[in-house]
């Protein structure tokens, strides 16, 4: 029974112990596949990278200018003739427009109408030859173009194993950058 249990314990031994090795080595190549590990690399220059871009904004740009508006005056000139016969028309108007009993108010409106339509024919509008200045305020849209520079990110050169190599990354590296190294197995009949 000893004995039994003893060839149990070591046969179950022989056959998880590979399994376990096997399990902890999982990194190791087998059948010629590639073999990964990180490291660092000595950053031997940085350089940033700028991309120039244009942008156009449209802005309204105002501005004042000055008016000058001549002065004028009216000047009545007193002529009779002009009221009375402008008074006669309207009168006559009124007279022929009205109705009934209401042509009297008709023609006494027209004489009234006429004669302030002649004394207004009388009147004159002259210039005094002085000016009023005023301030007017003009806009207009108008189209500014500005050009920026753009970081892009950084053209990195670094040293690894006396080798120099070049990058773009999107940050700055600082003093040394993490590098992936891949090792794959060369099958000896290639040789």
């Amino acid at each position: 029974m000893i004995t039994r249990l003893l060839t149990i314990i070591i046969l179950t031994a022989t056959v998880t112990f590979p399994l376990f090795a096997i399990a902890g080595h999982g990194h190791d190549n087998h059948h010629g596949t590639k073999h990964k590990h990180f490291d660092y690399a000595k950053v031997i220059d940085v350089d940033p990278i700028y991309k120039t871009i244009r942008r156009s904004t449209p802005e309204q740009q105002c501005w004042y200018e000055d008016v000058h508006k001549p002065i004028t005056r009216r000047i009545h000139h007193h002529n009779t003739d002009n009221v009375l016969i402008g008074g006669i028309i309207g009168g006559v108007i009124g007279h022929h427009l009205g109705e009934g009993h209401n042509k009297n108010v008709a023609t006494l409106a027209g004489t009234i109408i006429g004669s302030a339509i002649g004394h207004n024919t009388g009147a004159q509008t002259i210039h005094t030859g002085e000016y009023q200045i005023s301030q007017e305020r003009h806009c207009e849209t108008r189209t500014t173009y500005r050009t920026e520079e753009r970081l892009q990110g950084y053209r990195v050169t670094y040293r690894y194993k006396g080798e120099l190599f070049t990058t773009k990354m999107q940050h700055h590296p600082g003093k040394r950058i993490r590098v992936k190294v891949q090792i794959t197995p060369v099958d000896r009949e290639y040789y």
